[in-house]
């Protein structure tokens, strides 16, 4: 279940090395808040060490809905894994996105 959901863009992103598992993180701008607290930006791991849970994002400049978890330190990941954050825009969907996989 979501802690956070919100609508934001993506401002930048980084990378931390834990062990050999290297994490990617997003730092996200917050357009709108639609469940949890208001926050102006937040950290989300979009990139971790099971890459089948790491979500179809994010691109610097580009604006998606979140359904997020915070995992204890103050950064968030996705709530369900890759169908837990979504693109907004003109881009298209992959196949996969398409067909719910």
């Amino acid at each position: 279940m979501a802690d956070l959901v919100i609508v934001g863009e993506v401002a930048g992103l980084s990378n931390r090395v834990v062990g050999e598992i290297r994490e990617k993180f997003a730092k996200v701008t917050v357009t709108a808040t639609l469940k949890g607290q208001s926050l102006g930006s937040v950290s989300v791991m979009y990139s971790g060490p099971i890459s089948e849970l790491n979500p179809n994002c994010c691109e610097v400049g580009r604006s998606y809905v979140f359904f997020l978890r915070n995992f204890g330190t103050g950064e968030y990941e996705s709530a369900d894994g890759r169908f837990g954050i979504y693109p907004i825009g003109s881009q298209s969907m992959t196949q996969s996105q398409q067909e719910g996989r």
